[in-house]
């Protein structure tokens, strides 16, 4: 039993690595676009990161760093496959909210907050701010 829960840590250990890998921005890349190998490589550490953790807190990253990249069709679908997955997931639903607002979306926008509202009252009411 030891050994599966020790077995079960480095697991979970590294599935959190690879997630910090894929979100970690070289400062110089704040302002610059980032490259075609450095995005492949954080969607790489994502997908890995993905197979190792029951949290979808990769996948939703995966689809933030598609969007930000120019891939915006892509990210929002990954972001809604988040929330479609977890309904509960109050962080996928406010990415949902941003990137709508991103894309001029108003009206899906409007349901994401929605659904913010009703899983968390007071976020809800900072959206409206």
């Amino acid at each position: 039993m030891a050994l599966a829960a020790g077995a079960w840590l480095v697991v979970g250990y590294r599935a959190v690595e690879l997630a910090a890998d894929a979100t970690t921005v070289d400062p110089g890349a704040r302002t610059a676009r980032l490259s075609s190998g450095e995005t492949r490589r954080a969607l790489d550490a994502l997908d890995r990161a993905r197979l190792l953790s029951v949290d979808t807190r990769p996948l939703l990253n995966e689809g933030l760093l598609l969007f930000a990249t120019g891939r915006r069709a892509e990210g929002v679908a990954v972001v809604k496959r988040v929330v479609a997955e977890e309904p509960e997931n109050i962080d996928g639903w406010l990415s949902l909210y941003y990137l709508y607002l991103a894309e001029g979306n108003s009206s899906d926008a409007a349901e994401a907050a929605r659904k913010v509202r009703a899983l968390n009252p007071l976020a809800g009411n900072e959206l409206e701010r």
